[in-house]
């Protein structure tokens, strides 16, 4: 799924549809994944990144502790797989030190889905190798956030990040005062 995203821009580029400067990959949950794939994965791709509940590491979800019945362990298994080797070969934190862009994140402390632990891990990384980067850490949120101040927070800051990262360039005769 992640080569279809990526040809996808390509495609919107070569096809004159997307300006190349202007391309941020942006998800919530497995688009949160995807978001962080598309930095580490394709750093030279996008302009910035935004990872809205994520997984960042794909063995904590395929570890899937607080699924109690086994069938619900068993789906986990089947979707995401258990051999160590390939969910670290496939799980953006281990390849942080690729970002070559400014990335924004939002995690809620109460997550069922995808734990905290996700962005202890993602901002230990991002830290480690002096990335660009913004967050959102909701104390009283889980996998997405429920509470109207949150949410108006959350598209505030985006905004804010979006404009910074994204904004046009400006023409040089745009910029010129009028005669």
């Amino acid at each position: 799924m992640q080569d279809d995203l990526t040809d996808a821009v390509k495609w919107a580029v070569d096809n004159g549809i997307a300006d190349p400067d202007r391309i941020c990959i942006y998800g919530a949950s497995y688009g949160g994944y995807a978001a962080l794939a598309g930095a580490v994965f394709t750093p030279d791709l996008y302009r910035c990144a935004v990872n809205y509940v994520g997984v960042s590491d794909l063995t904590l979800i395929s570890n899937w502790q607080s699924e109690e019945s086994e069938s619900g362990k068993a789906f986990y298994r089947n979707m995401i797989g258990d051999d160590k080797k390939t969910l670290d070969s496939q799980s953006p934190v281990n390849f942080v030190s690729r970002i070559k862009i400014p990335t924004f994140h939002a995690y809620g402390e109460n997550d069922p889905r995808v734990k905290i632990k996700n962005w202890d891990e993602l901002e230990r990384e991002l830290k480690k190798y002096g990335k660009t980067y913004e967050y959102i850490h909701e104390d009283n949120e889980g996998h997405g956030f429920r509470s109207e101040k949150a949410r108006i927070d959350f598209y505030r800051r985006l905004e804010t990040f979006l404009d910074k990262y994204l904004a046009p360039a400006t023409s040089p005769v745009a910029s010129q005062p009028a005669r």
